[in-house]
């Protein structure tokens, strides 16, 4: 587990406790490359492991985390930095299946920034 992530809780994964509610971390765009944050502005067709989402507006894209490591997953992920994909990486490594960026999300402490 990455210590910089200490703050963010251990994402519950089994629904057999109730109630079942879904966290989804709210992370900075400072913390990825300007080359990866103009991908996700340009996003604008659902690639297998890429982008779930792009909130309306264009406040800030959702990433599905579970599968990075498949096939599939990448191949897609293969096209971001490699700084992006251990940020992604990390969350998923706590558990979580979902991280929303977005330029107002949270800033971590000692998290590689990017202008």
């Amino acid at each position: 587990m990455n210590p910089l992530l200490e703050k963010y809780p251990r994402q519950q994964t089994s629904s057999t406790q109730k109630p079942w509610i879904m966290a989804v971390p709210v992370v900075s765009t400072v913390h990825i490359p300007a080359s990866d944050r103009q991908r996700l502005a340009e996003f604008s067709v659902l690639d297998d492991g890429d982008v779930l989402a792009c909130i309306e507006g264009g406040t800030g894209h959702i990433l599905m985390l579970d599968d990075m490591d498949g096939d599939e997953g990448e191949d897609a992920w293969r096209k971001y930095s490699p700084e992006f994909r251990t940020l992604l990486a990390a969350f998923r490594d706590k558990g979580y299946s979902y991280l929303r960026l977005d330029a107002d999300g949270d800033v971590i402490d000692g998290w590689q920034t990017f202008d």
